[in-house]
């Protein structure tokens, strides 16, 4: 028996009305309460399942069109976003939407730490939760992170297929996530990360939705990898219009630094100076110049027209003639073309061969005219009127007060003294040049102490050690002239054999140890030392055992036996025996104040008086 064309009709209305599928089936029901006949129900049964299998098809069409139609909005809505911040976070709202769920978020790989973080929310309310790191394998998202399968849950603090790390569960139940779907964001074999949507319910998702999710992820992944691909590309643009344009501006710096150095050398091959060099790359730069002396001193210095420098600052080179420190350049402008300091060494390398040139050419000149006063002090040269002629054309007036200062410049700054030494020469009346070994500095004047101390600061060692100087005063006329540089050597042998290095003085300065050791006081000295030590040196000449040192040690310890005794390393009874003999040699009452003063005295110049009468007490001191 088969069913009327009525019951058809009703059935396929029904279909066609899309009622729910519960509704569906109460008609089949009364329709089956009202057949009588087995086979009549049996037929209403046949019809009622394939009814129901359609209407489910239908359902499932739907669905899957509602999905797709989701997908493709998503897609062309992805594909709108070029920043990769504003991508994920789109990324997250399609799939809030898609699955209708609470919450969104991306996760993505720390290549460097070896797992996985949270990079971007929506929903996400806990800064805890958004601020998450999740070892590999742990959650749900470390799971798919590292089988690049998707998983869901139900309940995730109740799911015991999780690794569940204490800190992780923790963040997510302050963010009361129970429900959770995670995919891959795969690319080829690379997992980039891993989106995951979640709702704060109880709800088991369907595998169409999870497969609908993987879609999404599908699609995400292209989207991002575009994306990257994109601010990769743009960022190479850049760096290549960076590049171009570093390039062209090299370029132009380099043309102008070709212009620059062109003018200046031209300058150079034509005889200019340092100022007019100096004056040229002020206008070339529209700068500020200034050559200064190894100590500091402005030498010269040239400026543009109307330039200034808004905040002072300078640039500076040194300017070196092989190990020598000749000055310093500096320079500031306005506005900088990037070419400053390539043009300062440029200019400072012309600049040292100019500056080398000009001291060739005035140690040349001091050579010339400190050979002439050599020749006259130390007795080679005789005088007459072309060397009186010759002296003044050198700047010694033979009729005036001559100053002459016999110098030993610090041993780290003696040629840098002897420089400064003719430079300063060279501006004034005056001359240098070298006796024995001396720089011997000969100025106009008649006040021998202020002269050694200003010259003293002249040729003071660039690290700050003076020079020792012996002066003398008065030297009138050439015989005076080689009188005053004996008297001046005499001085400065005298300070060094005293250890007084770093000082001045005159021979009027030294006392009685500059008036008993001079040339004319030789004679007294002998007598003055033959009455006070003459036995003593008899006695040590003779073999015996040697007073002398007795006696020196004796003075030196003010009269102490038991320090006199340890510093001569001999026993207090022999110390007894030897006073003893120098009793017997020099009377009993050497010892009070006045003989004992003049003992002292005598014991004093002789051992000054030998140690200026050495070899090398004449010779300049050494490197230390």
């Amino acid at each position: 028996m088969t069913l009327s064309i009525r019951t058809h009709v009703a059935v396929l209305e029904l279909l066609a009305a899309e009622v729910p599928e519960s509704e569906l089936l109460n008609a089949f029901a009364a329709l089956r309460a009202e057949a009588t006949e087995l086979e009549e129900r049996a037929e209403i049964d046949r019809v009622a399942g394939l009814a129901v299998g359609l209407h489910r098809s239908r359902v499932e069409d739907r669905r899957r069109a509602i999905g797709l139609t989701a997908l493709s909005e998503t897609a062309a809505d992805l594909s709108t976003h070029r920043d990769l911040d504003e991508l994920l976070l789109a990324i997250c709202r399609r799939a809030r939407l898609l699955l209708g769920t609470d919450v969104a978020y991306v996760t993505l790989g720390d290549p460097e730490l070896g797992d996985t973080y949270v990079r971007t929310t929506d929903g996400i309310v806990s800064r805890a939760f958004r601020e998450m790191r999740l070892p590999v394998g742990t959650g749900i998202g470390g799971l798919v992170a590292e089988t690049r399968q998707p998983e869901m849950t139900a309940d995730y603090a109740n799911d015991d297929r999780l690794a569940h790390v204490r800190d992780v569960d923790r963040r997510v139940q302050e963010e009361g996530l129970r429900a959770i779907v995670a995919v891959p964001l795969q690319r080829g074999a690379d997992v980039l990360g891993v989106v995951l949507s979640a709702s704060r319910t109880v709800r088991r998702f369907e595998p169409q939705e999870v497969a609908l999710f993987a879609s999404l992820a599908a699609h995400a992944t292209v989207a991002i990898e575009n994306a990257r691909l994109l601010r990769d590309s743009r960022q190479a643009l850049h760096d290549l219009a960076h590049a171009h344009d570093e390039l062209q501006a090299h370029a132009r710096r380099v043309e102008r630094v070709a212009v620059v150095q062109e003018r200046l050398a031209e300058l150079a091959l034509q005889g200019a100076d340092v100022r007019e060099l100096l004056d040229a790359t002020a206008q070339l730069l529209s700068s500020e110049l200034e050559l200064r002396a190894p100590d500091g001193e402005l030498l010269a210095s040239a400026a543009a027209a109307a330039t200034a420098a808004d905040d002072g600052s300078w640039i500076a080179t040194r300017i070196l003639g092989g190990a020598d420190h000749l000055g310093t350049l500096r320079l500031r402008r306005r506005e900088r073309e990037g070419i400053e300091h390539e043009v300062l060494e440029r200019l400072a390398v012309l600049a040292a061969g100019i500056l080398l040139q000009e001291r060739a050419q005035t140690e040349a000149e001091h050579r010339r005219r400190g050979r002439l006063l050599e020749e006259l002090l130390d007795g080679r040269r005789a005088e007459d009127d072309e060397v009186r002629r010759s002296l003044a054309r050198a700047g010694i007036a033979a009729d005036r007060d001559h100053v002459v200062l016999v110098i030993a410049p610090a041993p780290s700054a003696e040629r840098w003294a002897w420089l400064t030494a003719a430079r300063a020469t060279g501006s004034e009346q005056g001359l240098v040049t070298s006796v024995a070994g001396r720089m011997v500095v000969v100025v106009p004047g008649d006040d021998g102490e202020t002269a050694a101390t200003q010259w003293s600061e002249i040729v003071r060692g660039r690290g700050g050690e003076p020079p020792t100087i012996g002066a003398a005063v008065n030297a009138t006329g050439i015989s005076g002239l080689r009188v005053a540089h004996r008297e001046a050597a005499g001085a400065l042998s005298l300070l060094l054999a005293m250890e007084h290095a770093g000082r001045t003085a005159t021979v009027a300065q030294l006392g009685v140890f500059g008036r008993m050791l001079g040339e004319h006081a030789r004679s007294d000295l002998v007598l003055f030392l033959d009455r006070t030590l003459g036995a003593i040196v008899a006695n040590d000449a003779g073999g015996r055992a040697e007073l002398l040192p007795v006696l020196t040690a004796f003075f030196e310890e003010a009269g102490h036996l038991a320090n006199t005794a340890r510093r001569l390393h001999i026993h207090v009874n022999t110390l007894y025996q030897r006073l003893e003999r120098i009793d017997a040699l020099l009377g009993s009452d050497w010892r009070e104040p006045d003989r004992r003063l003049e003992l002292h005295l005598a014991l004093r110049l002789r051992a000054l008086d030998q140690k200026l009468r050495e070899p090398a007490a004449a010779q300049p001191p050494t490197e230390r």
